[in-house]
């Protein structure tokens, strides 16, 4: 089944230029990237990993086993090994054993081998899909990105996906959550600029796009999973209105285009040419992937979370009236379903935008050297806008106020709503953590 939002799968368009994060590509497809450079103090986002409930954290320090017990351990791996071969059933076990064991230690190089040689044990005796490997391969997950090795990651993350279903029907429980998880981690692997970033962004709408049209074709699908799997495709279309930037003769003032010399500036790339595609028409497939989810909604106030996601998109856009026209039907339909106090947690004050972490890098555990914070104070007008903007470094370098400032005033918010319309909102006071 097509959907009509996915129209990489069925538009061409002419050749394009592509340059990763060009600034000229923000202001014509989409607002300021907001949490790629700096977020408010203490932000998260689900876009810093995968749930717990597949990848659980690694054991602390603290959990170490003595010294005694690995060799123990060790012994015990010696024993098994002598009796029946290096394939033995029964070797994973004490292998994982002490992979978990260095890797509170944090002698991840010897974890891994260890996780690895359980997994080969594994297969051997389970087959290449057993479900027995599904902690191991979780384990690491986690200690790669412990380890801050994010090309083996990106090599690891496949089988995990493939594991766990490879995104086939149906797509609930950790089904669901896996291919929720690769698709975030596809969107981590483009901001760290991991391999051909031209494929993986279009393979990761084409996903997307296949995972939706899966759960479309299952009336028992739960909503949950088709809210979760259309916000994860939005979140894929954000990218595209920030990586993919407009051919020169998009960029008014900058040349008169000639008809017959364009070719000369392009590869002539299908590939390239489909990304073109997808910029000129993602503004215009996030709003009707939002519109038909908010219409499927199954009571008011699972549409009105929705529309909140809508409005926020088109503020991004630049689009204020027809945000403003979301936000305020949102209102409504928690007013209907009783929910005032969503209300005030989603329209009290004004929210940075995307309120989703898209853009943002998540810290790696290794990096424990403290980041630049500035405070700032602004007024955030009715339209979502700051003005009167004055900041000043708390910790840091001096000149990471100005790269916040300069980012503020080009920055989206959603404003403050009182009585149901959108009003301005003076003295702002703001703390915003710097990633350099």
């Amino acid at each position: 089944m097509m959907t009509p939002y996915a129209p990489c799968r069925r538009l061409a368009c002419r050749a394009l230029l592509f340059l990763w994060l060009a600034p000229a590509a923000v202001a014509l497809a989409g607002g300021e990237p907001y949490g790629r450079d700096f977020a408010r103090e203490g932000a998260r986002w689900g876009e810093g990993g995968p749930p717990a409930v597949l990848v659980p954290p690694l054991p602390a320090a603290a959990d170490a086993p003595p010294a005694a017990e690995l060799a123990a351990l060790r012994a015990r791996l010696a024993a098994l090994e002598a009796e029946g071969g290096p394939y033995a059933g029964g070797l994973e076990e004490p292998l994982a054993a002490l992979g978990r064991a260095l890797a509170a230690r944090g002698r991840y190089a010897e974890a891994v081998a260890a996780y690895r040689r359980a997994l080969h044990v594994l297969r051997v005796n389970d087959g290449l899909y057993g479900e027995a490997q599904k902690p191991l391969l979780a384990a690491l997950l986690g200690i790669y990105r412990a380890a801050g090795d994010f090309a083996t990651l990106d090599e690891q993350y496949p089988w995990f996906y493939r594991v766990y279903g490879n995104g086939q029907p149906p797509l609930t429980g950790l089904r669901l959550e896996a291919a929720l998880a690769y698709q975030r981690w596809q969107r981590e692997a483009l901001r760290r600029d991991l391999g051909n970033g031209t494929r993986r962004l279009l393979a990761l709408i084409d996903e997307g796009a296949e995972l939706l049209d899966r759960v479309a074709g299952e009336p028992a699908a739960a909503w949950r999973a088709r809210r979760d799997l259309a916000l994860s495709q939005l979140r894929n279309l954000y990218l595209v209105g920030d990586l993919v930037a407009p051919p020169p003769e998009d960029y008014p003032g900058l040349r008169d285009p000639d008809p017959f010399q364009r070719n000369e500036l392009f590869t002539d790339d299908p590939q390239e040419e489909r990304l073109q595609a997808l910029r000129r028409t993602a503004q215009g497939d996030g709003r009707r992937l939002l519109e038909e989810l908010a219409a499927a909604a199954p009571d008011p106030e699972a549409r009105a979370e929705v529309l909140v996601a809508l409005g926020d998109w088109q503020q991004w856009h630049g689009r204020e009236g027809a945000a403003r026209e979301a936000w305020e039907n949102a209102i409504d339909a928690l007013k209907r379903a009783g929910r005032r106090e969503r209300v005030a947690a989603l329209f009290g004050e004004p929210r940075e935008l995307p309120d989703n972490g898209v853009f943002w890098q998540p810290p790696t555990p290794a990096a424990d050297a403290p980041r630049p914070v500035v405070a700032a104070r602004f007024t955030v007008t009715e339209r979502g806008r700051a003005r009167a903007v004055d900041a000043e470094t708390v910790s840091g370098r001096d000149s990471a106020r100005i790269g916040v400032v300069r980012s503020l005033r080009r920055l989206r918010f959603r404003p403050a709503f009182a009585d149901g319309a959108p009003v301005a909102t003076a003295g702002v006071e703001r703390f915003y953590e710097v990633y350099d």
